[in-house]
């Protein structure tokens, strides 16, 4: 991405113009961002901002103490027991690229070696209401929902997780 630089006094035109320029510059970005997530299932647990903070701690030359408290807060969100290995360790992030998605697929290489590691244990939900036998899921069998309210979608997948008993867990 390269963003033109503004004149001493841009006209209107001007700035509508660059306006484009820089919404197509953010769907570029978007996009990418999409595709590296579409690959790399566990850069969809961080925002951009947080996959920029990883970035930077894994591609530094010296450790940058409030960086690193950062990174230690974001994988323990997504498991407790991650352990964010030491800023050295790190190998294969580019540092120069402009190949936005391939820093992207790195950077998610790197936080799969991190959680795969770890074992998965389930949590289990404390059921206080009745099983919906029409949300069961069997393992192996396809499960369709339809819905009209997408705002329900939060809803309907935790009950689906709550008829097996369990949380949502990466």
């Amino acid at each position: 991405m390269s963003v033109a630089r503004l004149p001493s006094s841009p006209t209107t035109d001007y700035m509508k113009d660059y306006l484009k320029l820089l919404k197509e510059e953010f769907k570029n970005w978007q996009d990418i961002i999409d595709r590296a997530q579409e690959i790399c299932y566990y850069l969809t647990f961080f925002t951009t901002r947080h996959i920029l903070s990883f970035y930077d701690y894994f591609t530094s030359e010296k450790s940058d103490e409030k960086n690193k408290e950062e990174c230690k807060t974001l994988i323990r969100f997504v498991n407790s027991k991650a352990q964010l290995p030491f800023h050295k360790d790190i190998q294969g992030i580019s540092r120069e690229s402009k190949y936005y998605f391939k820093v992207l697929c790195e950077i998610g290489n790197e936080l799969e070696k991190i959680f795969t590691s770890i074992p998965k244990q389930s949590r289990k939900i404390k059921a206080t209401g009745q099983l919906i036998i029409t949300d069961l899921v069997r393992k192996g069998e396809l499960f369709v929902a339809s819905y009209t309210d997408k705002t329900r979608t939060p809803n309907i997948i935790m009950s689906l997780y709550a008829n097996h008993g369990s949380y949502p867990e990466p």
